[in-house]
């Protein structure tokens, strides 16, 4: 053009990429001489987007898989950042994890790595899509990753049994089953896997009829006389997920047994006989019946044996009516078994059959035993009387003081504390260590007469003194004179009377001193009645030492050491007291509150008079008058002002005279300025629990004006003023505009509650701070006296608190203290040669009278506190034992639960002189008129008694606890007796651990629960409790077994077995668990069988067309945990005996596999379409058969090849996927070069480039340098 040009724009066409002729575009170029032209093409090059491809894989149920997923993406100019993959296109942002409810969790890292992570229990299909970037940034299409999680399929086993002609036999065929990551599902076994549904019945012609039921037990029903082998048939049968297991077979095999005996089974308890039939499972030839008087017991003899000895077992005895008694030998424990026959009424003997008792031991059980002691005192008592054993008896010789410690410790060395002791006899002594005071407790534990060690129980002894209790007095008195008071009268002893002649100033020396001399301070005199002098050494004054005291009971018992304190001080000082008032206005003042402390009913107001005046009155000028807490009133006379002086005296609180002091008074006609009003501390007092209101202005003053108690302040450190205020854990003062303040205490706040406070006078002025103070005080309880009247030899029991109060609480029977002089609680007391007395946590109180004491028991005292701890008075028991014949003894016994005991209640019992006791009398309820031989006590249990004298008890159902009855007796004279008691404690019986099994494959773990099948009679087990290894102290929650694994359990009772490496095999070790209640159970064993783990076979699938045959490996994608895939054992035809490694579907093809598993289909001509699918199995190199999976071939019309294309920049191979548009082809037969016979994957262009084919369809073509 004439014009220059200096810039150039090309527009390309959208989404162009490649070379454009622009046409006849020219241009020149010239320097300004010489001028060229010339001609030119426009490249366009653009980046292209990288292609992502669609990305499969398998995983187990519950277990992860990780798969590449940019393997198989390409960039043609380009590479895939792996870095950019998003799980989630949708989303903005890139998503790197993604969650698929129900299925499973996707997650990628930055190389492409994919982990998804299937939820429990998940079978199917998991898809997602995503996308990734090149290393321009240009982003791929969305391709799907897909995860498909499978199930393994379960695994079914042959199963066999025999039987007799016309007997049916049932048997379950899903013992020997099992599925590793499931449980079976027994209501899917199907009787015949070839006809659609499930089939619950099978029938063989001419043999039977097979009938399974929902728990896997199938009963064969031979046909009539039917004799021989049946042929076997075939079951499925599915896991929980729905997975079908291969193909097991059933058979049964008929022999000619007519009639025909069946084992019996039956079991009971050590020295217990148990008695069953026999002849319930038997048969008799067709027409005739069983003749239960035939039974043989030994058919090893000519003689029919109708009784048999098994030595050292029993004997089992046979009646006529079929029915086998078995009487163990006493102390037999385990499992006997003995054959039989039988006739029938036609005399045709049957087989021999066995039959089974198990006889089995329950361990004996402890309880808890406690006794007392005093200090430096052994102490002896049976600690086996009350343990028991259901079956046999409670060995004390076998008492074990140490069960933490292999064999039995008869003897317990507790350092500091005592010795404890153990005989044959289960006698126990403590013998406690010199000085020692306190509780001691230790477990034990005993066997019965088997061997069966029993639970633990506790031992305590509690070792106790009894010694006076002596109290700190304290007094006052004034320099130079001495003080005189009873030290003695607030001391006390629990038992006799405190000996005021044995009081000690000095404890420190060993012998008694009656005066102490304490250098500087003064001396101390104690006369014989405890009457204390102090005596102050001349000019001293102030707080003495303390100096200590002791006292000994009537006995001797040395009491504690209490303190004496005397605080001297000097004579008293009255100081001058003024005040200031206006004319015609009365002003009051307390001329007490700057003396010392005084007695202010000695105050005299006119000293020159003998007797003390409160009022005094002036003449012309005034009275003046005071009330008794010292507060003076001065009332002018109208119109007077000035001065009035006035002397006043009073005494010191120990009545010494005081020098006297003034009170001035200045009158005037108008007041200076405005002084602040005087607050004065103010008390209040009241009990636990109850508010209190006082009125704490009416003691202050304002001398110029009136007190403002609307001002009043209780935080004065807080601005404001506040008129409520909350002490925390004490209570809450509350002020109303009079002055009066409430405080409501915390509930059961006890003591000093004390807060400051200011008020305003009228005119604004504020007052000095000032106290208030709360006194709350607990009401003590209030104990009664207590009496009681018992026979000789007879204990009693009554409660001692029934009678007791306390009105601002509760009584705390706990605390019931039988020697208060005694430090500590004393639950026990002994009144030598009469009797014990002793104290429970409910008040009871039983008094056991030595043997033969008639008379009364010399008193003994008693205190209780309440809930707040604060101490009742001092009240006595006493107790009267008189002559009492006949009389009735209470009497003991304990059972388990649910378990009737019966014992003698007369033994015990005494008649009158000359008669005897008659059993046949007793009466279960004396408040009756009628005579009661049975009596129901509601939720409890019932007793019955017989005429012998022996009660029964049968608890109710669940019933634990202790349960008391009255009852009398007479003798035969007619005497009725006192009325005694029977008590019956049905305790706790230990849980029952009950054996468990699992199945475990090689290397892999197992996890089950082993408590599910435990159970408590009365209670819950504790999982938390079990124990791996009973023989070796403590719990054991984990346990190895060299060369077979480990098990370890957790707090749920869910046990994990964890094999080692290799093996195969069964594993028991026995456990124990125990209940809430802490009760020990048996020994149960668990069992572990790791068996080889079958391989899994999945479903295949292929692609051909019409004509033409297809090969593909169908043992590729199958899998074993353990061993590897045996491809020569592929069977095409699971349901015939043999091998097949050809398979004929007729009008679809041929099948035929090698020993690589390659599967060639060869379809019939004509045949397009879905072939039915066959099934297949395939061995592990173990031998272990797989599963039954599917092949499906997809036959369709012959294909079509459509063209591909693509472009690339100069100097740049690129690659395109030839495959993706044509119909199904096979990608090995791709020839780049038809023109010849061989199939090439290269092809070179010359001058322009080279062509290659890969294994998935992709072509790379790489131009020659410079072509374009």
């Amino acid at each position: 053009t004439p014009a220059q040009l200096t810039t150039l724009q090309y527009d390309a066409p959208a989404d162009y990429n490649g070379i454009d002729d622009p046409g006849d575009f020219t241009y020149s170029v010239s320097d300004g001489t010489a001028t060229v032209a010339g001609s030119t093409d426009i490249a366009i090059i653009s980046n292209q987007p990288p292609v992502a491809n669609n990305d499969n894989g398998t995983t187990l149920k519950n277990q992860p898989v990780t798969i590449n997923i940019t393997d198989n993406d390409n960039d043609i100019d380009g590479n895939i950042d792996p870095s950019t993959i998003d799980l989630d296109p949708d989303t903005p942002g890139e998503q790197k994890t993604r969650v698929i409810p129900e299925q499973g969790t996707f997650e990628i890292d930055d190389n492409g790595n994919v982990t998804f992570t299937p939820e429990p229990d998940f079978v199917g299909e998991a898809t997602i899509p995503y996308t990734v970037n090149d290393n321009d940034g240009e982003l791929s299409n969305s391709a799907n990753i897909t995860i498909a999680v499978i199930n393994t399929p379960p695994v079914a086993t042959n199963d066999n049994a025999n039987t007799g002609v016309n007997i049916p036999v049932t048997f379950n065929i899903s013992e020997n089953d099992t599925d590793s990551d499931g449980t079976l599902d027994l209501t899917t076994v199907d009787l015949d896997p070839n006809t659609e549904g499930r089939q619950t019945t099978f029938t063989q012609q001419a043999q039977g009829t097979f009938e399974i039921d929902d728990n896997g037990n199938i009963t064969f029903t031979p046909v009539a006389d039917f004799l021989g082998e049946v042929t076997p048939i075939t079951y499925t049968v599915a896991d929980n997920n729905g997975d079908l297991s291969n193909t097991a077979e059933i058979a049964v095999t008929v022999t000619e047994i007519r009639p025909a005996a069946s084992d019996d089974n039956a079991s009971t308890v050590i020295n217990t006989p148990v008695s069953f039939n026999i002849t319930d499972n038997d048969i008799a030839e067709a027409g005739e019946d069983i003749e239960p008087g035939t039974i043989d017991l030994d058919p090893s003899t000519t003689e029919l044996e109708e009784t048999i000895l098994t030595v050292d077992q029993g004997t089992f005895a046979v009646d006529q009516e079929g029915i086998v008694t078995f009487t163990p030998t006493d102390g037999f424990i385990g499992v006997v078994t003995i054959p039989y026959t039988v006739e029938d009424t036609a005399g045709n003997i049957t087989n021999s059959a066995n039959i089974i008792v198990e006889v089995i031991d329950s361990p004996p059980i402890a309880t808890d035993d406690f006794a007392n002691s005093f200090i430096n005192q052994p102490v002896t008592f049976n600690i086996t009387n009350n343990d028991i054993d259901l079956e046999g008896e409670v060995d004390p010789s076998t008492i074990d003081l140490d069960p933490d410690t292999p064999g039995n410790q008869t003897t317990l060395e507790l350092p500091d504390q005592g010795t404890f002791e153990v005989d044959e006899n289960g006698n126990l002594t403590f013998t406690p260590t010199n000085g020692f005071i306190g509780v001691v407790t230790i477990p034990y534990t005993v066997n019965d007469n088997n061997g069966n060690t029993s639970n633990n129980a506790n031992i305590t002894v509690e070792v106790v003194n009894l010694p006076p209790v002596a109290t700190d007095n304290s007094s006052t008195t004034v320099a130079g004179q001495p003080v005189t008071f009873n030290i003695t009268d607030d001391d006390s002893d629990p038992e006799t009377t405190i000996d005021t002649t044995t009081v000690d100033l000095n404890p420190n020396t060993p012998e008694q001193d009656t005066t102490f001399t304490q250098p500087g301070e003064g001396t101390y005199t104690v006369d014989n009645e405890g009457n204390l002098t102090f005596t102050p050494v001349e000019g001293f004054t102030g707080q003495t030492t303390p100096i200590s005291y002791t006292v000994q009971d009537s006995s001797g018992a040395v009491s504690n050491s209490a303190n004496i304190s005397i605080d001297v001080t000097e004579l008293g000082i009255l100081d001058d007291d003024s005040a200031t008032t206006v004319i015609d206005t009365p002003v009051t003042l307390n001329i007490a509150d700057n003396d010392t402390p005084i007695d202010l009913d000695s105050i005299d107001l006119n000293p020159d008079t003998p007797e003390i005046e409160k009022t005094l009155e002036i003449p012309d000028q005034g009275t003046f008058e005071v009330d008794d807490d010292g507060n003076v009133t001065f009332t002018p006379v109208s119109g007077f002002t000035g001065q009035v002086n006035i002397p006043y005296v009073a005494n010191d609180p120990n009545g010494n005279s005081l020098p006297p002091a003034n009170i001035s008074i200045d009158v005037v006609g108008s007041l200076p300025p405005n002084q602040p009003p005087i607050a004065n501390n103010d008390n209040g007092t009241t009990l636990k629990n109850q508010p209190v209101t006082i009125n704490i202005t009416d003691n202050d003053n304002d001398i110029d004006g009136n007190i403002d108690p609307s001002t009043i302040d209780l935080d004065p450190d807080t601005p404001g003023e506040q008129k409520t205020r909350v002490i925390p854990e004490q209570g809450t003062f509350e002020i109303d505009d009079n002055g009066n303040v409430t405080f409501t205490p915390e509930p059961d706040f006890v003591g000093e509650a004390t807060i400051p406070y200011t008020v305003n006078d009228n005119d604004g002025e504020l007052s000095n701070s000032a106290n208030i103070t709360i006194a709350v005080i607990n009401t003590p309880p209030v104990a009664t006296n207590d009496n009681a009247n018992t026979g000789v030899n007879i204990p009693v029991t009554f409660n001692i608190s029934e009678n007791d109060t306390d009105s601002d609480g509760t009584l705390d029977l706990t605390t019931v203290d039988l020697d208060p002089n005694t430090e500590g609680r004393q639950t026990t007391f002994t009144q030598q040669a009469q009797g014990t007395f002793e104290i429970d946590d409910n008040g009871n109180i039983t008094f056991t009278p030595v043997a033969d004491f008639l008379g009364e028991v010399t008193p003994i005292t008693y205190t209780v506190a309440d809930n707040n701890g604060d101490l009742s008075n001092t009240a006595e028991i006493a107790v009267t034992v008189t002559e009492i014949r006949p009389a009735a003894s209470d009497d003991n016994a304990s059972t388990v639960i649910n378990t009737p005991v019966s014992f003698n209640i007369t033994d015990n019992d005494i008649a009158e002189a000359g008669e005897d006791i008659e059993p046949g009398t007793i009466d279960l309820d004396p408040s009756t008129t009628e005579l009661e031989e049975t009596i129901l006590t509601v939720d409890q249990g019932t007793f019955a008694v017989d005429q012998e004298g022996i009660v029964t008890f049968t608890p109710t159902d669940g019933f634990i606890g202790v349960v008391t009855i009255p009852y009398t007796v007479e003798d035969t004279a007619g005497n009725i007796t006192n009325s005694a008691n029977i008590i019956v404690e049905v305790i706790d019986s230990p849980p029952i651990a009950t054996d468990d099994f699992a199945n475990s494959f090689i290397n892999q773990p197992v996890t089950f629960n082993i408590t599910n099948n435990d159970i408590d009679l009365e209670g819950e087990v504790d999982p938390s409790t079990i124990d791996l290894d009973p023989d070796t102290p403590g719990n054991q929650t984990t346990l190895e077994l060299p060369d077979q694994g480990t098990f370890e359990v957790d707090e749920n009772g869910n046990l994990t077995f964890t094999p080692t490496n290799g093996f195969i095999g069964v594993v028991t070790i026995p456990y124990t668990v125990n209940d809430n209640n802490g009760n020990t159970s048996n020994n149960a064993n668990i069992t572990v069988e790791v068996v080889n783990l079958p391989p899994v076979a999945t479903d295949n699938s292929s692609t051909t067309v019409a004509g033409q045959p297809v090969t593909f490996n169908i043992t590729d994608d199958d899998s074993d945990p353990e061993t590897t895939i045996d491809t020569t054992t592929v069977d095409l035809n699971p349901n015939t005996p043999e091998q097949d490694t050809t398979f004929t579907q007729p009008g679809e093809g041929t099948y035929t596999v090698d020993n690589e598993g390659n599967l060639t289909f060869t379809p019939v001509e004509g045949f397009t379409g879905q072939t039915t699918p066959i099934s297949y199995t395939v061995q592990d190199s173990s031998g272990a058969v797989s599963n039954s999976a599917n092949i499906s071939i997809d036959v369709t019309e012959l294909g079509i090849l459509d063209d591909d294309s693509a472009t690339t920049v100069i100097d740049t191979p690129v690659t395109l996927n030839i495959a993706d548009n044509d119909t199904p082809i096979d990608l090995d037969s791709i020839d780049l070069n038809p023109d010849t016979p061989e199939i090439e994957k290269t092809l070179e262009i010359p001058d322009q480039g080279t062509f290659e084919v890969d294994d998935d369809g992709n072509v790379t073509f790489t131009p020659v340098s410079g072509f374009t």
